[in-house]
């Protein structure tokens, strides 16, 4: 968990800046990286996970919405989609990429935080109101 989050954080970093992090108890510099092909959906998930098995609330900030901690959840999306357009437009072949437009896993959460009753006061581009707001809801038979 400590290492997943570490990888984000360096390939998020600005270009040439260092990030400071903690790997089996000993604080560690890691150097930006950029984008990275192991940065992919399936490592931020299992990253994921290790945090909520850890229950390590500083990397772990979806996780408010189970605690109906709306101001946190709002946060925490807020980071979540800076995040997201950070990774996302790091360079031009990213930001042509239409896999991006939308930040399908933090919306799905968010869908789990608006359904619970959290108000979202987050308003981007990442995050569909029509897909968000349920508009769409039994329009198309599944």
């Amino acid at each position: 968990m400590q290492t997943g989050s570490a990888l984000f954080a360096a390939a998020t970093a600005p270009e040439g800046a260092s990030i400071t992090c903690r790997i089996k108890e000993q604080e560690q510099t890691l150097p930006a990286t950029g984008p990275e092909s192991y940065l992919n959906a399936g490592t931020w998930v299992t990253s994921f996970y290790l945090a909520m098995i850890c229950r390590d609330n500083n990397h772990l900030h979806f996780y408010r919405f189970l605690r109906q901690d709306g101001p946190g959840f709002n946060q925490a999306l807020v980071e979540a989609l800076e995040s997201h357009k950070a990774y996302w437009t790091a360079d031009e072949d990213r930001e042509k990429d239409p896999t991006g437009a939308v930040a399908l896993a933090v919306l799905a959460v968010t869908c789990l935080a608006y359904d619970g009753g959290i108000p979202i006061q987050v308003d981007s581009d990442y995050l569909p109101k029509h897909l968000l707001g349920r508009a769409w809801l039994g329009e198309f038979e599944t």
